[in-house]
């Protein structure tokens, strides 16, 4: 049965169900997931930092997220943020100023891109093998929208995309630069968990 009035023919449905079950994701209300809304840069590291226990991670030094809010205790944004940052898994958009930009909207290549930071920071056995360095294993030139992936996100689509992580939109299109949906992020995880769990 549906959690959430917005999502019982979701086709997201199973990864929502999933990311509330463990506490990854939660709603945008009581009884509202918010389906078709976009995952921020903040939303995204710190559902990813929930799937690691909430690990502690210190002070973030970003100027743009607070690291306090209305109690002495860091904040969860301020701590996934800081995770992310010291473990490769995000970093900021800008590279003179220590910017995070936590409400800015996620591409689907950005948030892939994350999820493998998190692979290669679990030492996931999925991303060791070289042959996502180049087309030779994935082509994304064969894939719609493949060809659009920048040069800096192709190792981890490739992985991503072969490990069935990421599929494609409307007729197979990777869509890269297209926001993430809190649908799809809940897909995202929900795949990437099932990848964790076989390797465990």
């Amino acid at each position: 049965h549906a959690i959430f009035t917005d999502v019982s023919d979701n086709w997201a449905n199973k990864g929502i169900s999933i990311c509330k079950y463990y506490g990854y994701m939660s709603g945008v209300s009581e009884t509202e997931f918010g389906s078709e809304n976009p995952v921020t840069r903040a939303q995204a590291v710190t559902v990813l930092y929930r799937m690691e226990g909430s690990p502690s991670a210190g002070n973030n030094d970003f100027y743009d997220v607070p690291t306090y809010s209305g109690t002495d205790k860091p904040t969860e944004t301020s701590n996934a943020v800081s995770w992310a940052d010291k473990n490769g898994i995000a970093s900021g958009v800008n590279t003179t100023i220590r910017k995070f930009e936590p409400e800015g909207e996620l591409s689907r290549q950005q948030m892939v891109r994350m999820l493998y930071g998190l692979a290669s920071f679990r030492n996931s056995a999925s991303i060791h093998a070289a042959k996502y360095n180049d087309d030779s294993v994935v082509n994304l030139n064969l894939i719609p929208g493949g060809s659009s992936v920048s040069d800096s996100y192709k190792t981890a689509m490739r992985w991503a995309y072969d490990q069935k992580i990421i599929s494609g939109k409307s007729g197979g299109n990777l869509a890269p630069a297209d926001s993430v949906t809190r649908a799809e992020c809940a897909t995202f995880i929900m795949r990437l968990k099932n990848l964790f769990d076989r390797e465990d």
